[in-house]
């Protein structure tokens, strides 16, 4: 198999020789702990209050920046990308509607995360970072390689159902990354250079430059193959970047409890069992994931439904009821506006799929 691009010590894009200009001109600037910028425009006028010798920072950077990055623009209409982290690149502060691996293939990097401090992350760690969290990531050597491999959120919630049945340990891990949105839900996997979580990395390198036909299906196989692997492998070497609030340790086992007791349970009921105030748990679990109970309670039925509709023989009143809703017209409704169609037009698709 001849190496791919990323095994090489590989130049340096015309981008990145731009960056290191900038860098190696003003290197204080770099510190993301102290000076937060969020756009180029903001970048310049810190640079310049320091600059000496004349550099010239280009009205526009050298790469797309994005203060927002959407999974419509990084996915490209795939359910897995993977491209190497600019080398230099100022550490733009920003958060992702993804979920993204950041994996460090060779040399080093620094890691940032809101209210978490800098990180440094070195060959062989990969972190884990879900979606609205606010982070960035510097790496100011040549022979560095910085892998991001992103997934969407749906791509990994179906993939990785079955650690709900798993350990303890492993429920936490996917329910604090799914749902999760501050420093302390990102995941650190602390792993010294293992060669074959390496390679399922360059595998997806590899699927991409070759532009196979089934490349999609290889970049979620290879990555769904990464993280079984260092699970299973690498368990003792996973922590939360950040011990957060002790409340925010009890997010998972909420969220769990909530996804096995979905057809019949309410903010009352939940209240009691985790001897709670309904206000308080309704604001916690708000603050902590973003969403609201009915919020959440909608997407744990609406996927079960799909499940159901796709893998039973069941009608779609016994699934409205298994699924916890009474009323057949508002089950018709909420199914629509989630799936875009109506529940038997979704199981004759799915039908037609699995022919």
């Amino acid at each position: 198999m001849e190496e791919t691009t990323v095994e090489k010590r590989y130049a340096l894009s015309p981008a990145e020789q731009q960056y290191k200009i900038l860098f190696q001109a003003a290197p204080c600037w770099y510190d993301a702990e102290r000076y937060r910028y969020h756009t180029w425009q903001e970048f310049n006028e810190i640079y310049q209050q320091g600059v000496r010798g004349g550099i010239q920072v280009p009205e526009a950077p050298p790469s797309d920046m994005q203060e927002e990055l959407s999974e419509s623009y990084i996915m490209e209409g795939a359910d897995v990308n993977v491209f190497l982290n600019a080398r230099y690149c100022p550490p733009f502060w920003h958060h992702l509607k993804f979920i993204k691996i950041t994996c460090v293939l060779n040399g080093e990097c620094f890691f940032y995360a809101k209210n978490g401090g800098r990180q440094t992350l070195t060959a062989g760690n990969f972190i884990i970072v879900p979606p609205d969290v606010e982070q960035t990531i510097f790496s100011f050597h040549d022979d560095d390689a910085v892998v991001n491999i992103v997934i969407r959120i749906s791509t990994f919630e179906n993939a990785f159902s079955t650690l709900l049945t798993e350990s303890e340990v492993l429920s936490r891990f996917f329910w604090k990354v799914l749902y999760g949105r501050d420093e302390s839900s990102v995941i650190w996997f602390r792993c010294a250079p293992d060669k074959r979580l390496k390679r399922y990395v360059l595998d997806m390198f590899e699927a991409l430059e070759r532009r196979l036909p089934n490349s999609n299906f290889l970049l979620v196989s290879h990555t769904m193959a990464f993280l079984a692997y260092a699970l299973s492998y690498y368990q003792d070497r996973m922590v939360s970047l950040k011990q957060g609030r002790m409340a925010s340790d009890k997010l998972p086992i909420i969220i769990r409890y909530i996804r096995e007791n979905y057809s019949t349970i309410t903010l009352s009921s939940l209240a009691e069992h985790f001897h709670k105030s309904e206000s308080y748990l309704s604001r916690y679990i708000k603050r902590e994931t973003g969403h609201s109970l009915t919020f959440l309670l909608r997407e744990f039925r609406m996927k079960q439904s799909g499940i159901m509709l796709r893998n039973s023989g069941l009608s779609v009143e016994e699934i409205m009821l298994h699924t916890g809703y009474t009323d057949i017209s508002y089950f018709y409704k909420t199914f629509k506006k989630y799936y875009g169609m109506t529940p038997m037009a979704y199981r004759s698709q799915a039908k037609i799929i699995n022919l």
